[in-house]
């Protein structure tokens, strides 16, 4: 090699080192910054799955409580004499922002135990935003824990555009998906959530840096080229994080409502071939009951909802009636996550459903 082209190389890859250097300070300077903010985590990686997309709460190996909301120790071999319920949802069934007892399984477990001979768990699995994350859990769950019976809760405003960013292949037996290659959501590289644009979930898309160039990338796409959903004046809302509103067009928004009922279906499927009884929970956001510009396309797609899960023979049961005689809106804290109170009305209109379990 020349002198000339040795220098010429040197001086490559003395950039490539100072390009690596700098993007790797610059990761480690936002991961401070984040850890400051209490960016929620620690989480880890569903091992069955190996995907960045599938994670769970991480729990002490003494605690026994496998990952789930529950201060009680969970023994994974179902105790003889009790029935085990898998209670599964977004952040509205983990309880968000309320304490333990204040939430809809807690309460539930509380009142069968109460009311039956035997003992009741219901075990608040709270495991990933959206039924299709839901069912890659359920599917590393259910040979675990071994329940009885499932319930698990949507909620259409919230889950309609998670779904939206679901991208998978591959399909089971059940219909449902062998593989997940894109999500709102993925874990970082120090088990934290992130939520960048995402495609394939690779080691890059699981940095903060990228995260936050891709969100910039998002924000700059949506100024240039504003979505008509989520403009001042329309009558529709849906969950969003900003740098996502350019991606959740009507198209996408309409797949990621069958997309759902898709799920829910094969999970229907997946449990009634193992003899597991199943009920879903569709619960109104807050807007059902406001009176206000969302109003109308809210109530609308909690019917969709309802008429959908009929014509698919999904057994559910519908919050809306009895929110709306409890107190309707002020059972909310926000747009979709129920009070304590809220919860309690939950639980009183899941109890009798549940006590033939």
């Amino acid at each position: 090699m020349s002198t000339r082209l040795a220098i010429i190389v040197a001086k490559i890859g003395l950039l490539l080192a100072s390009t690596l250097l700098s993007v790797a300070a610059l990761e480690l300077g936002l991961t401070f910054w984040y850890a400051d903010l209490r960016e929620t985590g620690p989480l880890e990686l569903v091992e069955e799955w190996g995907s960045p997309f599938i994670f769970k709460a991480r729990s002490h190996p003494e605690s026994k409580t496998y990952g789930v909301r529950r201060s009680l120790p969970i023994e994974l071999a179902t105790p003889p004499g009790t029935t085990r319920i898998l209670s599964y949802g977004d952040s509205i069934s983990a309880g968000h922002k309320l304490s333990e007892p204040e939430t809809y399984a807690y309460m539930l477990e509380k009142r069968l135990s109460e009311s039956n001979d035997g003992i009741v768990e219901v075990l608040n699995m709270s495991r990933g935003h959206s039924p299709t994350i839901h069912s890659f859990h359920l599917r590393s769950d259910v040979p675990r824990f071994k329940p009885d019976g499932v319930v698990l809760e949507i909620e259409l405003i919230n889950d309609v555009s998670d779904e939206a960013r679901v991208h998978t292949s591959g399909q089971d037996e059940d219909g449902l998906p062998l593989q997940i290659h894109r999500h709102r959501y993925l874990l970082g590289w120090d088990g934290h959530i992130l939520s960048p644009l995402s495609v394939f979930g690779s080691s890059i898309e699981r940095t903060k840096l990228y995260a936050k160039l891709s969100r910039w990338y998002g924000r700059l796409r949506y100024k240039m080229n504003p979505n008509p959903i989520f403009e001042p004046d329309s009558n529709k809302t849906f969950y969003h994080l900003y740098p996502d509103r350019f991606l959740l067009t009507q198209p996408a928004l309409d797949d990621g409502f069958e997309r759902i009922f898709r799920t829910v279906s094969g999970i229907q499927r997946y449990l009634e071939r193992q003899g597991i009884r199943f009920l879903l929970v569709i619960i109104p956001s807050r807007h059902v009951f406001t009176r206000e510009q969302y109003t109308e396309t809210s109530t609308a797609i909690v019917a969709r909802a309802e008429r959908r899960a009929e014509e698919l023979e999904i057994p559910y049961v519908s919050m809306t009636a009895a929110l709306a005689e409890r107190g309707g809106a002020e059972l909310f804290m926000d747009f979709c996550h129920p009070t304590g109170d809220g919860n309690e009305v939950i639980a009183d209109v899941l109890e009798p459903e549940l006590v033939g379990w």
